[in-house]
């Protein structure tokens, strides 16, 4: 975000999602790149940016967890597709002119499908503990 700003670029600029740029000129990648930015940190809790540090904190625990049950690019596809498919869900319910970014949609995709894997794996027999510190 500082680059950008040092250049005097918007967000939109950057790819932020803006349904009437994906409508009127065809810019269907704007559906992925919301995922890959995040809006200026506002003051947050000790000025640290409060909702970018629980994204990350997030999207690392839950990511490597799921990427132990069903391997990294099927973790990637969930994320991404789970991305999408909140960024169109956006552009349908608040209208042309709004725009947005960050990775919200994609974690709680993923939150959903750890939530999916754990009332699957109780209906067989058990949930297994999985650990998610790195093996040496």
């Amino acid at each position: 975000q500082l680059f950008a700003q040092q250049r005097g670029w918007s967000l939109v600029d950057c790819g932020a999602l803006k349904p009437s740029l994906i409508v009127r000129r065809g810019e269907w990648w704007r559906l992925i790149t919301p995922m890959l930015l995040h809006s200026p940190p506002d003051e947050g809790f000790c000025g640290l940016p409060v909702h970018l540090v629980l994204n990350m904190w997030s999207l690392q625990n839950i990511g490597s967890v799921l990427e132990q049950i069903y391997g990294p690019w099927r973790m990637l596809n969930a994320y991404v597709l789970s991305g999408v498919g909140g960024s169109a869900l956006y552009s349908i319910v608040e209208g042309d002119e709004s725009e947005t970014v960050g990775a919200s949609a994609g974690i709680c995709g993923l939150c959903r499908r750890v939530g999916r894997y754990a009332v699957s794996a109780s209906k067989s027999g058990g949930i297994r503990i999985i650990c998610t510190e790195p093996k040496e």
